[in-house]
């Protein structure tokens, strides 16, 4: 089931053929699936939640972890072998950011439309494709769905979870609850890519805490450490 919260304009019938009248874009309606239901109006891009278990577990996995890598970092790293220095707060905002801008992209991940070919206004008989009859695509290198019963731009694929064809899909990620596709897959890479970064400033502020004097921290850690090495 889907829940849209905003949708663009109707696509203008002057950049489709003749032949290709009848899918003019509607309006779209709340699915069933998680992105709109053929019994609905014409379509656009939208905003979509998808309410998939396995998919909102994954959700609060993600922010779980940032939020509890988030505060380690700053409670136990920084300010415990940084305190009283100018590196302390510069670090803690540093890192912040670039958890933001982690966060940001994963919801524009989550939230925005993949790429959903919309339903035609009027459904056409397929069953000649069932039958196993050539059909003439209303546009060059467009292909048949026999599970959506539609036509689709070249490049999109049926996703079984979504229930929906999906412009240049790559895959269905469960850890942004979404399909990646041509619509969201520029905030899909922009969210690996602040997980790399964070995940190499926290080992370099891991690293770096080794090396900076530390007399606050817990006596029985060094004690252990020497006994250990013994």
């Amino acid at each position: 089931m889907a829940f849209v919260i905003s949708v663009l304009a109707p696509v203008s019938p002057e950049s489709l053929t003749l032949h290709h009248q009848q899918y003019r874009y509607r309006p779209v309606p709340v699915g069933g699936a998680g992105y709109p239901s053929a019994s609905g109006g014409g379509g656009g891009m939208a905003y979509v939640f998808r309410r998939d278990a396995c998919g909102v577990t994954c959700l609060v996995m993600t922010y779980g972890a940032v939020a509890y890598a988030d505060y380690v970092v700053v409670r136990w790293i920084v300010l415990q072998t940084m305190d009283g220095t100018l590196w302390a707060p510069l670090h803690v905002l540093l890192f912040n950011v670039v958890v933001f801008l982690l966060l940001m992209a994963h919801s524009r991940a989550v939230f925005s439309d993949p790429g959903v070919v919309p339903l035609p206004q009027h459904r056409v008989d397929f069953s000649d494709a069932h039958s196993g009859k050539d059909l003439d695509p209303p546009q060059e290198d467009w292909t048949i769905c026999t599970k959506c019963e539609m036509y689709r731009p070249p490049r999109a694929h049926h996703c079984r979870i979504c229930q929906r064809c999906i412009r240049k899909m790559d895959h269905h990620c469960p850890w942004i609850n979404n399909c990646v596709g041509e619509w969201n897959q520029k905030y899909f890479v922009q969210f690996l890519f602040y997980v790399g970064v964070l995940a190499a400033y926290s080992m370099a502020l891991v690293a770096a805490s080794w090396y900076i004097p530390c007399p606050d921290c817990p006596k029985d850690i060094h004690v252990s450490t020497l006994h250990r090495s013994r």
